[in-house]
């Protein structure tokens, strides 16, 4: 009686370790905002929703995707690669790598250019 009931917990925490949710990684849809604390603001302001520009990055989990702007729906592909530290894309036949931290929803970008990280929230 005893070797079933041992049998039966060590199923039941076998299970249990299956079921948790595995890590997503950066699968999903991401959304880059810019002045996002004062987008809502200028917006009313001048009265032009188009003013403002959202960039929004789509992973798939078979190493492509497509990004596009929240004013032009047009889907540009691209196909990537991600270690944990650093994102590897293709966009156009352009290829370059960038440092990323991922915490929970927030993808932080290194952009070069502003030599500082960029937020980007899972949507």
């Amino acid at each position: 009686m005893k070797r079933i009931i041992c049998i039966a917990l060590t199923c039941i925490m076998l299970l249990s370790f299956c079921a948790c949710k595995k890590e997503e990684g950066i699968v999903g849809t991401w959304k880059y905002s810019p002045n996002e604390v004062v987008r809502d603001y200028i917006t009313d302001m001048i009265n032009d929703p188009g003013v403002y520009v959202d960039l929004y990055y789509e992973f798939y989990e078979d190493g492509t995707g497509v990004t596009y702007l929240s004013t032009d729906k047009t889907k540009v592909p691209l196909t990537y690669s991600f270690d944990g530290e650093t994102l590897t894309m293709t966009i156009g036949g352009e290829t370059f790598d960038t440092p990323v931290k991922l915490d929970g929803d927030v993808l932080s970008v290194y952009d070069v250019d502003a030599k500082e990280y960029l937020d980007m929230k899972r949507q």
